[in-house]
């Protein structure tokens, strides 16, 4: 179950991904804010407070113009506390690792997996909290 309240940002420029994203966490109780681009996530999060961030933000790794990697680290610049999470349907060993060099906290293949994705943040937050978890990256 998703905590109350949840909210995740997500950036894909992919229309068909993304509503199907918006459908997924509707269905999952989770709230959302839907960028198409990398350039419109940064200017979004350059507006506004900190109150108003998301929870965690799924990142596409691969787009057009301002690719997940810029954008996290434009990103991480202005809000170093914030989790990205890096989706890609790319399965080269490479990309994972260019993007957890980028600053996103894991990786995960698209299509989302809503379970591990929860699995995941449960796991996160236990060990930020202290707690000795093993987990299997993705």
């Amino acid at each position: 179950q998703w905590p109350q309240g949840y909210q995740i940002m997500v950036v894909e420029d992919t229309p068909i991904l993304l509503k199907m994203m918006q459908h997924q966490m509707k269905h999952f109780g989770v709230q959302g804010v839907f960028m198409d681009s990398g350039k419109n996530a940064v200017a979004y999060l350059q507006a506004v407070s900190e109150l108003s961030l998301p929870d965690m933000i799924l990142m596409d790794v691969w787009m057009p113009e301002m690719d997940g990697i810029a954008t996290t680290q434009a990103i991480l610049r202005l809000w170093p506390q914030l989790v990205v999470v890096g989706l890609t349907g790319d399965c080269e060993a490479g990309t994972k690792q260019k993007a957890l060099k980028a600053g996103m906290a894991a990786v995960f293949y698209k299509p989302v997996k809503w379970d591990e994705l929860l699995q995941w943040l449960i796991a996160r937050q236990s060990m930020s909290a202290g707690q000795n978890i093993l987990l299997e990256e993705v």
